[in-house]
């Protein structure tokens, strides 16, 4: 999958969320500040990746919970 520089910025901020406590559970706020890019860069690159298989995403339900995001090898060793 092709990225824009903005997108990598971003998942180069879940990913190492991810390395450092095995999932993201960041906003997309959280991840778009850090990135120094804008919360829609970050919510495409997070689909993006998820329909490339770059990353799963658990949706959770109810208001203001954030997603929690994984790589696909990670999840794996977790189950």
């Amino acid at each position: 999958m092709k990225y824009t520089k903005g997108e990598t910025r971003a998942l180069d901020v879940i990913r190492a969320q991810i390395r450092e406590n095995r999932r993201c559970e960041l906003s997309h706020s959280e991840v778009a500040r850090m990135a120094g890019v804008g919360k829609s860069t970050v919510r495409t690159a997070v689909i993006k990746a998820e329909k490339a298989s770059d990353l799963l995403v658990r949706r959770r339900p109810g208001d203001g919970l954030s997603n929690v995001l994984r790589l696909p090898q990670v999840a794996n060793l977790a189950t």
